[in-house]
């Protein structure tokens, strides 16, 4: 929707077609849908990414190479993003989350040590210079 305009704008700076990567942004239809971060809006995630290993060209242009995705998530979306690896951790290459918190429903962090790459940033401590 209009409100979330700004994500996309986020992942437009990346140029991910320079790079050769496929950027899949979930954008909540309309208020009254559960945020991505609710244990029934992680479903709907987890179901759609299922669902785009079984594309069959349809949803995205390529398939996910491996099979794994890398999941990146700012603000709501990087507490969506911490709940779905938590439901997917064998289908997740990388995540990166950009501020958020944990969301309720997220209290086991063992399946994430699956995850070859996880990165936070937030705080006044992060690599990047981020400011509380």
């Amino acid at each position: 929707g209009e409100e979330q305009m700004h994500v996309s704008k986020f992942f437009r700076a990346w140029r991910a077609e320079e790079w050769g990567w496929q950027v899949v942004v979930p954008l909540r239809p309309r208020m009254g849908t559960p945020y991505f971060f609710d244990p029934a809006g992680v479903e709907k995630v987890v179901q759609f990414v299922l669902d785009l290993l079984q594309d069959d060209g349809s949803m995205i242009p390529f398939v996910a190479e491996g099979s794994k995705f890398h999941l990146v998530g700012t603000s709501n979306g990087g507490a969506a993003a911490l709940a779905v690896a938590t439901k997917l951790p064998e289908l997740i290459a990388s995540l990166t989350l950009v501020t958020g918190f944990i969301p309720d429903g997220v209290s086991d962090w063992a399946c994430l040590r699956s995850i070859p790459s996880i990165n936070f940033y937030a705080g006044d401590a992060d690599e990047l210079g981020h400011n509380i």
